[in-house]
């Protein structure tokens, strides 16, 4: 099954492209998002994947305990960073 695997903590970040999917490493963490299921050329396709993006970003950077503003906003950044990761790895396929 085709997937994206997205990473996530806050400092660097390199992608790869190949022909079964995308791969971003950042850090350690990571999270298989599938997508083989959807046509990603179609917006329905993209909308659905995105979903999926955010709720594996959310469940790999997370923690919905009360704790330090500082460990929030790294947190909140890991959160972005790998959103902005899934969405570009989803438009190069989506481009091909």
């Amino acid at each position: 099954m085709t997937r994206i695997l997205i990473a996530a903590a806050a400092a660097l970040l390199s992608t790869a492209a190949s022909a079964t999917g995308s791969v971003v490493v950042q850090g350690g963490a990571a999270a298989r998002v599938g997508y083989s299921d959807l046509d990603l050329h179609s917006r329905s396709g993209q909308i659905r994947l995105m979903g999926r993006i955010r709720s594996a970003a959310d469940d790999l950077c997370s923690d919905h305990n009360v704790e330090p503003l500082e460990l929030k906003l790294r947190r909140l950044e890991c959160y972005r960073i790998a959103v902005a990761s899934g969405t570009a790895q989803m438009n190069l396929i989506a481009s091909r």
